[in-house]
């Protein structure tokens, strides 16, 4: 059990390097939230999105989600193994998809606030920064992730070889766990991952650096989880969850995040 414990120990932590690595080739795209945002239209019902975490279509996008600190209810479309293309197999959201989309391509977006139904991560992006940031200015490491260096988003997914991208059996919970992230942190990135894998649906509340005003409400609500230190800094500690099924249970650090998830959900 101790050497179980210590090499389960080991390939986290080289997974975590791993995943760290496969981040910095972004360089920070979608952790800064776009400046005059208050001036744009904000959505009044959530946005949809179906993905799965290992496709770089599907991060471009949640990179603009973060950018502009929107949220959106994420219904996770793995694979049923790794070859799989186009194919609805025993996936959870993938029959929804294809039934509002007709294709299944992902992602795929749905916005109840326009009656909009779109494919196309570029075609995405644009309606995004149109309809809810067309007032606002978008930051030096979003504009360098997606035009310069917009090619290192095949690499880092490429990196994680297939994590997020095959589904695992899981028993589906009646409510949306919520979680506080942003794109490129490797800690939110390694949740999102077994989220998509085990096709758990999630609000994901996006909290770039810059929301102050969803910010000050993660301190009001959960500031007792964060060190003083971060406090002082006025910085937050994500990934954190919210499960409603487990009598709105609070966790933090990724590590648990994962253990939980997979204890709790995986069949």
């Amino acid at each position: 059990l101790a050497k179980r414990g210590i090499f389960g120990s080991l390939a986290s932590t080289l997974d975590l390097i791993v995943i760290f690595f496969s981040i910095l080739l972004r360089g920070g795209s979608g952790m800064m939230k776009a400046s005059n945002t208050s001036k744009c239209r904000r959505p009044e019902k959530t946005l949809v999105l179906y993905q799965f975490d290992g496709c770089p279509f599907c991060h471009k996008v949640m990179e603009a989600i973060g950018a502009l600190d929107l949220d959106v209810l994420i219904k996770p479309c793995p694979k049923g193994k790794a070859t799989d293309y186009g194919k609805l197999g025993d996936s959870r959201f993938r029959q929804e998809a294809f039934e509002l989309g007709g294709r299944l391509n992902f992602p795929l977006l749905v916005d109840p606030n326009t009656d909009i139904v779109m494919y196309e991560s570029n075609d995405i992006v644009k309606y995004l920064w149109t309809q809810y940031g067309d007032k606002a200015t978008r930051p030096i490491s979003y504009v360098l992730g997606t035009t310069v260096f917009q090619w290192t988003v095949f690499v880092q997914k490429a990196m994680r070889m297939g994590h997020g991208t095959v589904r695992c059996p899981s028993n589906p919970p009646p409510e949306p766990i919520t979680i506080y992230a942003f794109p490129n942190s490797p800690f939110c990135a390694r949740v999102t991952e077994v989220l998509c894998e085990l096709e758990l649906e999630y609000l994901y509340i996006s909290v770039p650096k810059g929301s102050g005003a969803k910010r000050k409400e993660f301190l009001r609500k959960y500031g007792h989880l964060v060190s003083n230190q971060r406090k002082s800094l006025n910085l937050i500690q994500v990934p954190l969850i919210v499960d409603p099924n487990n009598n709105d249970l609070v966790m933090v650090e990724s590590g648990d995040i994962v253990n939980y998830l997979r204890e709790r959900y995986a069949a």
